[in-house]
C-alpha cells in the first residue's frame, strides 16, 4: 500500500520537475516519508484508543457513577422544587408513593383529568431539564 500510495504521488505530481538521475533518491524520500507518516498516524491513533478506553474505564468506575447518580438526583430535586406545589405533590405520590392518579384526586378533592394532565405536564417539563443527564448516561452505559 506505502509503494503504491509513492507511485500515486508520483504520478499526480508529475507536472513537478524531477531529474531521471535523481528519480531513485525521490522515489526512495518519498517512501519513507510516507512510511514515517503512516507510524505517527498509527501512534497517534493508538493513543486515542487507550484515551479512550481510559474514560470508558473511568467513567464505569462505581465512584463516577455514584457521582453521576447524586448529580441527576440533586438536579431532579431542584426541577421539582421548580414546580407549583400541588404539581409537587401529585408527581410526589404518583412516582414516589406509587400511588394512582384516581387516589391522587380525590385526596386533594380534584378532578381525575386535571390531575392528570398536571402530572403529565410536569413530566414533560421535568425531562427537558434532566434530558441532558439522560443523555449523557446513554453516552456511558456503565452510569
Amino acid at each position: 500500500d506505502l509503494v503504491q500510495d509513492c507511485f500515486l504521488k508520483l504520478w499526480v505530481n508529475r507536472s513537478l520537475p524531477v531529474n531521471e538521475s535523481h528519480l531513485r533518491a525521490y522515489l526512495y524520500t518519498l517512501v519513507r516519508n510516507q512510511c514515517i507518516d503512516t507510524v505517527r498516524r498509527k501512534s497517534v491513533q493508538t493513543k486515542r484508543v487507550e484515551e479512550y478506553d481510559y474514560l470508558t474505564q473511568l467513567w464505569q468506575s462505581e465512584e463516577i457513577c455514584e457521582i453521576t447518580n447524586a448529580e441527576t438526583l440533586r438536579q431532579l430535586y431542584s426541577a421539582l422544587e421548580m414546580l407549583p406545589k400541588e404539581v409537587k405533590e401529585i408527581i410526589r405520590q404518583h412516582y414516589f408513593d406509587g400511588r394512582k392518579y384516581s387516589e391522587i384526586a380525590s385526596d386533594l378533592q380534584s378532578n381525575y383529568d386535571k390531575v392528570q394532565k398536571q402530572g403529565a405536564r410536569a413530566m414533560r417539563t421535568l425531562k427537558k431539564q434532566i434530558r441532558p443527564l439522560i443523555l449523557l448516561a446513554l453516552c456511558f452505559p456503565g452510569t
